[in-house]
């Protein structure tokens, strides 16, 4: 069969890339190989949109789908997708030489661009020796595009790029997961960029030990996980903000494992149990949030409906997928409930992704977002706009509009839950991607 062309929109979100591909499978039956063309791009999110085509791409190739890359025309794009390593992530993740899917870039490669684009930024930290001086931003933003600035930035500091983990074995396991806990705890410049740039905490360990240490912890306990990647993105502002602009600090992981769903769903059909009041206690003795959580479910655009899924709802073999996805991050719910803690899992059974999502949404404002499986899923907190609007649509009558506090509990924690469910058509996500979203608040005095 011909080679079919997918055309990466100008603006390359993971929704419009996403959307791409969902028309591309609903049109054809059979797909023999597929070109991705990223002539049209002007915009992609650097970590996000790289890592959600990496992961679709080792999906093709585990269906028997070759594909090929058509590079950018534009200066810039070119530069995020080296400097974010997307093409070396890309043949370590799918098994495929660089040279067979993209022979230009492979030339590039070979001519040493990466080489000179590496001595120019040491050339240019060298003679400026503090990035926080004026002028060092400012030739930034002058010679690089402004945003663009932070391209070079990060490739130099080899930490923002995306970046493939070993996951043969549990002793390669053990030690990636030790390497990166202590990449994020030890890097200096970038923490110190998020406390410049988050509002109203400082981060001390929370993006080492809360994040990256949870989330990975959570795809090795994936028993067929083999490959993973993480990735993020500090965006420099490319304009002068405005008072009230946020931007968001974002990261991403992706591991090839059996799916959250499948994780649980499996124990649960088997009438197992998967959850643990232990650690339901101990969730609430070290993080003092509420252990009633209630998430109010939103549809496809974004619509709320009346379903609300809580930690007092009934774990039972005939529970929706939607609904297994959602109970992994209640406090004490795990397929291996009585688990003790050892060097992945500091804390018992069941509080992993709990414990991020207090640290993500609860302390830092922020959301994470899931991809697996047929579903895509968004959780944040559930604003008092949002708390209206369910009322207006399911509580209120012509002759009753009851109020927030007769039907929210002040001792719950609320979160909106919207879910975006594909067709058949479109191939089950393998694996599991989690991207975690927390805001920057501009702010006059915030530096570098």
């Amino acid at each position: 069969m011909a080679q079919i062309i997918v055309n990466l929109p100008e603006i390359a979100t993971v929704a419009a890339i996403e959307q791409e591909f969902y028309t591309l499978f609903n049109s054809n039956d059979y797909i023999d190989e597929i070109l991705i063309d990223f002539k049209g791009v002007r915009f992609i999110e650097p970590s996000t949109s790289t890592s959600y085509l990496i992961a679709f791409l080792y999906l093709c190739k585990e269906r028997g789908i070759r594909f090929k890359i058509n590079p950018p025309n534009d200066n810039g794009i070119k530069i995020i997708l080296y400097s974010w390593r997307f093409f070396e992530v890309l043949e370590e993740i799918t098994s495929t030489p660089i040279g067979e899917f993209a022979p230009t870039i492979k030339r590039d490669f070979e001519n040493g661009m990466l080489v000179r684009l590496s001595s120019t930024i040491n050339r240019i930290l060298k003679y400026y020796q503090d990035v926080n001086k004026p002028e060092f931003q400012a030739f930034f933003k002058r010679k690089y595009f402004g945003q663009d600035s932070i391209y070079f930035l990060t490739a130099y500091e080899k930490f923002f790029p995306l970046l493939s983990l070993n996951f043969n074995s549990k002793e390669s396991k053990q030690e990636e997961f030790i390497n990166e806990k202590t990449r994020w705890k030890n890097a200096e410049l970038v923490n110190r960029i998020l406390n410049n740039n988050f509002s109203n905490i400082v981060i001390k360990d929370e993006i080492s030990e809360d994040v990256v240490s949870e989330t990975i912890s959570n795809a090795i306990i994936h028993s067929t996980a083999n490959k993973f990647f993480t990735g993020s993105y500090f965006p420099f502002f490319d304009r002068e903000p405005k008072q009230d602009d946020i931007f968001h600090f974002t990261i991403n992981f992706w591991d090839n494992g059996e799916s959250i769903i499948d994780t649980l769903g499996s124990p649960l059909k088997q009438k197992l149990p998967i959850k643990s009041e232990v650690s339901e206690k101990y969730f609430q003795q070290v993080t003092h949030a509420n252990n009633q959580i209630e998430f109010l479910i939103k549809r496809d655009k974004g619509q709320y409906t009346e379903e609300r899924f809580t930690t007092a709802s009934e774990l039972h073999p005939d529970l929706k997928e939607e609904e297994i996805l959602l109970a992994a991050f209640f406090p004490g719910v795990s397929r291996l409930p009585n688990r003790q803690p050892d060097l992945f899992n500091q804390f018992p059974a069941g509080i992993g992704l709990s414990y991020l999502t207090n640290t993500v949404i609860n302390k830092l404002d922020g959301e994470i977002a899931v991809r697996t499986k047929n579903y895509f899923l968004n959780i944040k907190q559930l604003s008092n706009y949002d708390k209206d609007q369910y009322i207006k649509l399911f509580k209120t009558t012509d002759t009753v509009k009851p109020t927030r506090k007769e039907v929210f509990d002040d001792n719950a924690t609320y979160y909106s839950a919207k879910f975006n469910v594909y067709n058949n058509k479109m191939p089950k996500f393998i694996g599991n991607m989690i991207t975690i979203r927390i805001p920057l608040k501009y702010r006059q005095n915030a530096t570098v």
